[in-house]
């Protein structure tokens, strides 16, 4: 008997050994990888030192700020705590909900974090098929964990110590509860707040689905921390000081060259790439009033099937809509696709449960596409620098917008597959009858 035929017929619990032994060189080879390119704390970036960097930056340095009183906005912050640049604009829930961390010196919440990181990522899959209303055996559940680790945005949230996971447990926990648990919904909400491009084109999509209460919620309670954490910053200073260093360390950001589109190799929002492909520079208050406009049709297809209570609503069809219009319509890079990860695994391996209104073709031509970002490692500077391929030229400019094209056409599919659907209920409805609507949501 060959090595493969070996490898088919091991039992459970030899495959459940096999994953773990493969889980666990990916997570040591992450952390060997975090260890050998560690970034010191210096107050400024370097590209080849980038381990655990987006975790010193964006949420160790300015939240040990913040339990400070200092306001991690503003430039003399950064400056004061050697942080590579002022915090971006993160609601100070971030920062509240991760405070316990700076009560650890940097080695040790290195350490603490980076295995909270990985315990969130492979949550996602746990989150994925109990949504489904399904069991994962142990070898199912390593594979997948495998799969998310091995994916480029989870590999470089694990790496670069990016939180990003958090916001996107927030995201399903918001759509799954929306109805059953309202109040929990909001709190789901509180932890997509911690990244505004998050919850923004959230609540505007729940409004759509009609999930009123559980946007209270989420509303309240997002407010209720944003408020209060400017307050706590303000009662160390006024609030127009903290207004002040807000304003200024955001122009900072704008005014930073590496920040423009065109030097963003991972955008994969519509609005990034195209003014990447262009060479223009919107603002924030473009990118503000084309999200509604861009959130228009899939909004509308989830007001059209809202009244339907089913329970598959962050995994199925719905759940992968509301993924892809918060990845298109916003500031968003790759990394954020960690948010296609539980409708994805829904779509692959519960497909028809949970997307009964796809058909084969179009449910298996989102799944493929929308894993493109997944596996698209050609699209990093590493490679791009390794070729020596031109930043305006057509191959390269091809390979980083290939990641948000594959979404836009995946998100045309599932609206046009489920409008075709809707339209045939309503053609079925009968004179007085009442229409079953399809299983989107």
């Amino acid at each position: 008997m060959n090595l493969p035929q070996k490898i088919v017929r091991l039992k459970g619990w030899q495959w459940s050994l096999l994953l773990f032994f493969v889980f666990a060189i990916l997570t040591g080879l992450t952390a060997w990888r975090v260890h050998r390119n560690y970034q010191e704390v210096v107050g400024a970036f370097t590209w080849e030192k980038r381990g655990h960097s987006d975790f010193h930056n964006g949420l160790y340095l300015p939240t040990r700020a913040f339990v400070n009183k200092d306001n991690p906005y503003a430039l003399q912050t950064a400056l004061d705590y050697k942080m590579a640049r002022a915090a971006p604009a993160y609601s100070p829930a971030v920062f509240i909900l991760n405070a316990p961390i700076t009560g650890l010196e940097l080695p040790a919440a290195d350490v603490v974090f980076f295995v909270i990181n990985l315990l969130m990522l492979v949550s996602l899959p746990w989150m994925a098929v109990r949504f489904c209303n399904r069991q994962a055996t142990w070898p199912f559940f390593l594979l997948l964990s495998c799969l998310v680790l091995v994916s480029r945005p989870g590999h470089i949230t694990l790496f670069t110590g990016y939180f990003t996971v958090q916001p996107v447990i927030g995201i399903a926990i918001a759509l799954h509860f929306s109805r059953s648990h309202p109040w929990l919904a909001g709190l789901g909400i509180l932890l997509a707040s911690e990244k505004p491009n998050f919850v923004l084109p959230l609540l505007l999509l729940m409004v759509c689905r009609r999930d009123t209460r559980a946007v209270a919620w989420g509303v309240g309670l997002s407010s209720l921390f944003a408020v209060g954490g400017y307050l706590w910053l303000a009662s160390n200073s006024s609030i127009g000081e903290v207004i002040e260093g807000y304003r200024e360390g955001q122009q900072a950001l704008y005014d930073d060259t590496t920040e423009l589109p065109e030097n963003r190799w991972t955008k994969v929002d519509l609005i990034g790439m195209g003014s990447g492909m262009m060479r223009l520079a919107p603002g924030d208050g473009f990118y503000l009033a084309m999200m509604p406009v861009l959130l228009i049709l899939p909004g509308w297809l989830l007001f059209r099937t809202s009244t339907s209570e089913h329970k598959f609503r962050a995994t199925g069809t719905g759940g992968m809509i509301v993924a892809l219009s918060i990845l298109l319509t916003i500031h968003h890079h790759s990394y954020d696709c960690l948010v296609l990860v539980i409708p994805w695994i829904g779509l692959t391996f519960f497909g028809d449960i949970v997307a009964r209104e796809l058909s084969q073709r179009a449910r298996w031509s989102v799944v493929f596409l929308t894993g493109v970002p997944a596996v698209n490692y050609f699209s990093t500077i590493s490679f791009q620098e390794k070729f020596g391929l031109p930043r305006e030229g057509l191959v390269w400019q091809s390979i980083t917008q290939i990641n948000g094209g594959c979404l836009l056409i995946a998100l045309v599919i599932l609206v046009s597959s489920c409008w075709m659907s809707r339209r045939q209920v309503d053609i079925q409805v009968q004179p007085g009858g009442e229409p079953n609507p399809p299983m989107l949501i």
